[in-house]
């Protein structure tokens, strides 16, 4: 209220608001403050500092003293200084975008860093997680014992215990795999988000799968128990996706022919992922002749197909073995008359074979002079005559 008398009283900075003296606001002198009769109003006025903190609102504290001509009423005035800078932004930043999955193949580890895009008044920290992304499980890495990073006031980049990603080797062929990252962050001050999610590599570092033929026999008969064979696969290293083996047999060499064996209907292998031994089987059988010949040679070959990549097997190898017995060579009697003296006959012998045969035979035809005709006058000298059959 108005007095008719001067009034004054001394203002002060009490110095125990939470505002910095000299930092946030410029220092005051402690000054009296002198009302003329009538009036009711005096202004105090604080320089304030503005600055680029990140902070939560601070105070100045004002107090009253040594009135006259008056009493004090509310003895400190409260003075707020409000924050007008922007919460930073956080960043998770790794040491390595991508690990190798094998100790052999590099690093397998990268550590996890937070930064701030501009100081805080207040600590801040980020938990971090990690999930798996494309291609991975959860048992393809491991996150630290500690998965807390601490980024103190004033600072803008963390310190202290690290964090750590770590990929678990394994024996799986497979694609690379993405680890996703992720932090919560807390700050006292509040008004910080969450940082983007960033993503961690882990390199492949099994050789692409090698398939593998593998015959029940490599001999098989012409007839018999053993004249079937069984065709299966096998793989390594194993592959995360299944792998197809197509299965196709060919006659090697020129005494073998389509027409030997028979591959039966079923011509597919099929290896599951994770698995290195195929499911279901090939059959390859011999088909029986009465001829006797050569032993033969079939090719086995296969293709295989995998999504993630694979390796086609080598070709095997399976012998027929002929089970037919040598065919019997004969040669015939035969007779003719002798003619009229001064002229000549011809006597004719067949060499026959008991049986047809794949193989090329050889059969000597000699004078045996054994016979009750006298050489050189009941018949002309001859020489051997080697015969051919084939």
């Amino acid at each position: 209220a108005p007095s008719a008398k001067q009034v004054s009283v001394k203002y002060a900075d009490a110095r125990t608001g939470t505002a910095t003296l000299n930092v946030d606001y410029a220092a005051f002198s402690t000054e009296l403050a002198r009302f003329a009769p009538g009036d009711t109003l005096k202004i105090v006025n604080v320089t304030v500092n503005g600055d680029a903190l990140h902070e939560p609102g601070e105070t100045v504290l004002v107090t009253l003293s040594q009135p006259t001509n008056a009493t004090i009423g509310t003895t400190t005035g409260t003075g707020t200084i409000t924050n007008d800078d922007a919460a930073p932004t956080v960043t998770l930043v790794l040491g390595r975008s991508s690990v190798a999955e094998g100790a052999g193949a590099g690093f397998t580890w990268t550590e996890v860093r937070a930064h701030l895009s501009a100081e805080s008044a207040a600590a801040t920290t980020v938990t971090i997680s990690a999930a798996p992304g494309t291609n991975a499980a959860a048992g393809d890495f491991t996150l630290s014992t500690n998965k807390t990073l601490t980024i103190a006031a004033g600072d803008t980049i963390s310190t202290g215990d690290e964090v750590r990603v770590t990929a678990v080797d394994n024996d799986v062929h497979g694609p690379d795999k993405q680890v996703t990252v992720s932090g919560t962050v807390s700050n006292s001050i509040g008004g910080l988000s969450n940082p983007s999610d960033v993503t961690l590599t882990i390199q492949e570092d099994e050789a692409t799968p090698k398939v593998k033929l593998v015959l029940s026999r490599t001999t098989i008969t012409e007839s018999g128990a053993n004249n079937s064979t069984t065709v299966t696969a096998t793989m390594s290293p194993t592959s995360v996706q299944a792998t197809t083996i197509t299965v196709a047999a060919t006659p090697t060499g020129s005494n073998a022919d389509s027409a030997d064996f028979t591959l039966s209907a079923n011509k597919t292998l099929t290896i599951a992922a994770g698995d290195s031994t195929s499911t279901g089987t090939v059959t390859l059988t011999a088909v029986d002749n009465t001829t006797d010949e050569s032993d033969k040679r079939l090719t086995v070959t296969g293709t295989a197909t995998n999504a993630q990549g694979v390796t086609n097997p080598n070709a095997v190898t399976v012998t027929i073995t002929d089970d037919d017995a040598a065919p019997t060579a004969s040669i015939n009697s035969p007779s003719v008359a002798e003619g009229a003296a001064g002229t000549t006959t011809t006597l004719t012998f067949d060499v026959k074979l008991s049986a047809e045969s794949g193989r090329r035979i050889h059969a000597t035809v000699a004078d045996g002079r054994s016979g009750t005709a006298t050489h050189s006058v009941d018949y002309s000298i001859f020489s051997d005559v080697t015969l051919t059959f084939e």
